[in-house]
C-alpha cells in the first residue's frame, strides 16, 4: 500500500480511487492498476456497483425494469453485459445519482 493524499491505495486492486490532490484540495479520481484489469473483471465492478446502489436506494430489480428489459438489467448486476455509454447513462438516471458514482469501487 502506498499513501496518496488523505486515502491509502492499494496498487493491485485495479480500482478508481479518490485522492486529494495537493493543489488547493480537489478531489479528483484517480486510476490505480485499471491498466492491467481484465475487461471482464471491470464489468463484474461496475454490476456490482449498481447493484450495491440499487439496493441503498431502496429499489427492485422490478422497479429498474421500468427502465431496461429485466433480464438486459439482471446481465448489467452481473457483470454479463459490456455496457454503452447510453445505457450508463440511462442507468444513473434511473439510480439518480451522477455517472461517476458507477465507477466509485470501495
Amino acid at each position: 500500500m502506498e499513501r496518496s493524499g488523505h486515502r491509502q491505495v492499494n496498487q493491485n486492486d485495479g480500482l478508481l480511487v479518490p485522492l486529494v490532490c495537493s493543489h488547493r484540495g480537489l478531489v479528483i479520481p484517480a486510476v490505480v492498476g485499471l491498466l492491467s484489469m481484465t475487461d471482464e473483471r471491470f464489468m463484474r465492478l461496475v454490476g456490482k456497483r449498481v447493484r450495491q446502489l440499487r439496493l441503498q436506494k431502496g429499489l427492485t430489480q422490478d422497479e429498474m425494469a421500468q427502465h431496461f428489459e429485466y433480464r438486459y438489467y439482471q446481465r448489467i448486476e452481473h457483470g454479463d453485459r459490456n455496457i454503452s455509454l447510453k445505457i450508463l447513462n440511462r442507468l444513473s438516471k434511473a439510480l439518480g445519482v451522477p455517472a461517476m458514482e458507477l465507477f466509485r469501487f470501495d
